[in-house]
């Protein structure tokens, strides 16, 4: 039963020794990571898996396993193919019976499909369908989180907000497909125009809004405005 859960891929194992080296893999796995198993096993666990994890808000799989405490639900990939195929992991730790760590034995599953469905879905609540750029509920985020960490750190912080004046009129005129077309051309315009480190957002209709850390001159923000101004027109 175990030898068909594992080569289902639904379902496999995993263990490493008390230095962290992989002592056991199901093959089944192996061949889904596009590995050999022979280059697998007696090579660090932190140097064959990396957390998939998205915008560097997930767990560090060194550090869980340098706890020595269960886990459960960390999603991986392969260090040498981030591209491929991404894992849930679990391990728990093993210890000798004078209270030595001996390891972690553990279980995972393929759940590259459901990665990516929840990866889209984030996106969209995260980002502009339209244009690419971040929506409002995301610059809002940003803007709340680089304002309270600039104010401690006594750095400036600039925000423009932009809108097309008669966008009204190019939808009634040429339809929503042009007014799309035009928003999508504005975004892009944006990206060339400002040449620093900044985040562009579209907050809905013809309203766009960056932000640009480390400014306060209005001298130079002025200059960016016309340039804008410029490319946009």
């Amino acid at each position: 039963m175990l030898d068909e859960l594992e080569q289902s891929g639904l379902g496999w194992f995993w263990a490493s020794d008390a230095s962290g080296q992989l002592t056991y893999l199901s093959g089944a796995i192996a061949a889904r990571l596009e590995l050999p198993l022979s280059e697998l096993l007696g090579q660090p666990l932190t140097g064959i898996f990396t957390a998939a994890d998205r915008e560097g808000r997930g767990k560090s799989l060194p550090l869980m396993l340098a706890a020595h405490k269960a886990f459960s639900g960390m999603a991986v990939h392969a260090a040498r193919r981030q591209g491929g195929a991404v894992l849930r992991l679990a391990g728990h730790p093993l210890f000798t019976p004078d209270g030595q760590f001996a390891g972690f034995r553990g279980t995972g599953a393929d759940i590259t499909d459901e990665y990516h469905r929840e990866a889209e879905t984030e996106r969209l609540t995260r980002f502009d369908t339209l244009t690419g750029l971040s929506n409002r509920h995301r610059m809002a985020q940003h803007i709340d989180a680089t304002l309270t960490a600039f104010k401690a750190a006594r750095r400036n912080c600039a925000v423009m907000m932009i809108d097309l004046d008669r966008f009204k009129q190019v939808n009634d005129t040429l339809g929503h497909a042009a007014g799309d077309e035009l928003l999508k051309q504005v975004a892009a315009r944006l990206g060339r125009a400002i040449d620093r480190e900044c985040e562009i957002g579209r907050l809905g209709g013809d309203e766009f809004q960056v932000m640009l850390p480390d400014i306060d001159d209005r001298g130079v923000l002025g200059d960016l405005a016309m340039k804008i101004i410029t490319m946009v027109r």
